[in-house]
């Protein structure tokens, strides 16, 4: 099979799961998501994917979460992260504190050295904006007082991620002397970038505004953004962030609100039709049931230490926030959800003969099942209480 036929039955494959999410009442994502988790099972990735259709896969995927952050910051409302700041501040260190804890106090009752228990850890408490900024857009719960704290909580959540993948390196005693040397260096380097990003940037989107027709000024837009999410990654930030803060800066720089609303209409359409199917399938491709198959019990074990040790650890902010209960633990639920960040942490660790086949294997299940909760647990709440996200 081609790769052009394989990655058009990826796209193929994804309308139709979208399809039958929206037909059974859920949001188009998740069917998505579901239908692509058929990538793990051998005969059918081996069927569909060549060694090269798998690789352009996975650099799809990596512009589907940068292109999916830079619409969460096109589209958040900055006047609600303002006024929930203090209460994602809070649930974004409890709720990466705990389960690292947790994580790590479990794979030593497991028998794992004390370092594979501590990238368990690491991995038990990181969460995934990539899935939950696709869920929020799609439910149009994104502007929404507890939507915005869940997605300033988990960008806030980035700051422990990037401190966990430096630990990660440095137990695999790659470049870690390299990177801790210069890595003041490039973070001040990248402050300079944003501050003369938001000095001259919304001069040159007018400029373009201007000299241009939609196509040229979804171009620049695009282009500007993909810029800045560099620019983080190269700092050691990683790019998600910068693409959350390149979207920021954009939601301001447009001078007619009818030409904003065209591009965040343009990258919608982008994102969600294009490029997050295959951020999905690269999901699916990591799942090795065989593995989960033969540890049952110890799968359990840690995939209910790491949504008590998510949803726990975003309970204990409650006195350090003005939510409600329900909406607290709903919060719980989203920054329970994982994906892309654990997947990297523990290929990393993988790759340098830090955890085993069979760990790495019940990490991925792990990411890709409390990922395919939270839909359900969102659907079901705001069902039940449709003032809930307010």
């Amino acid at each position: 099979m081609t790769d052009a036929l394989s990655l058009s039955l990826i796209l193929f494959l994804a309308f139709t799961g979208g399809s039958l999410g929206k037909r059974f009442g859920y949001p188009r994502v998740i069917g998505q998501l579901i239908i692509c988790l058929l990538f793990g099972i051998p005969i059918i990735r081996n069927l569909v994917l060549t060694d090269a259709t798998e690789s352009i896969v996975h650099t799809m995927s990596q512009f589907g979460v940068i292109l999916l952050l830079f619409l969460t910051g096109f589209e958040i409302d900055i006047q609600q992260m303002r006024k929930s700041a203090g209460a994602a501040i809070a649930i974004a260190f409890f709720a990466a504190i705990v389960p690292f804890g947790v994580g790590i106090v479990v794979g030593r009752l497991l028998g794992y050295s004390t370092t594979t228990s501590l990238i368990l850890g690491m991995c038990l408490s990181v969460t995934a904006e990539g899935t939950k900024a696709a869920l929020l857009t799609e439910m149009k719960m994104i502007k929404t007082r507890v939507g915005s704290i869940m997605l300033e909580a988990g960008i806030l959540d980035d700051i422990f991620e990037v401190l966990f993948l430096t630990t990660v390196l440095f137990l695999s005693e790659t470049t870690a002397t390299e990177s801790s040397a210069t890595f003041p260096l490039r973070i001040a380097a990248f402050i300079v970038i944003i501050f003369l990003a938001f000095r001259f940037v919304p001069r040159l989107i007018g400029l373009i505004e201007k000299t241009h027709d939609g196509v040229g000024l979804f171009s620049g837009t695009i282009g500007i953004g993909m810029i800045i999410a560099i620019a983080s990654e190269a700092a050691g930030l990683g790019s998600i962030l910068g693409a959350f803060i390149a979207g920021l800066l954009m939601q301001k720089s447009f001078l007619n609100q009818d030409d904003r609303m065209q591009e965040e209409q343009f990258l919608h359409i982008l994102a969600f039709a294009l490029v997050i199917p295959f951020f999905f399938a690269y999901i699916g491709l990591h799942m090795q049931f065989d593995a989960i198959i033969e540890t049952p019990i110890t799968t359990l074990i840690i995939l209910v230490a790491a949504i008590f040790g998510k949803i726990g650890g975003t309970l204990i902010a409650f006195p350090f926030t003005n939510l409600r209960f329900k909406q607290l633990l709903l919060i719980g639920w989203g920054m329970n959800s994982r994906g892309v960040m654990e997947l990297v942490i523990a290929q990393i660790a993988f790759a340098h003969n830090l955890i085993s086949q069979e760990l790495y294997s019940i990490i991925v299940f792990v990411a890709v099942t409390t990922t395919v909760i939270f839909p359900f647990v969102i659907r079901h709440m705001v069902k039940q209480d449709e003032k809930i996200m307010n």
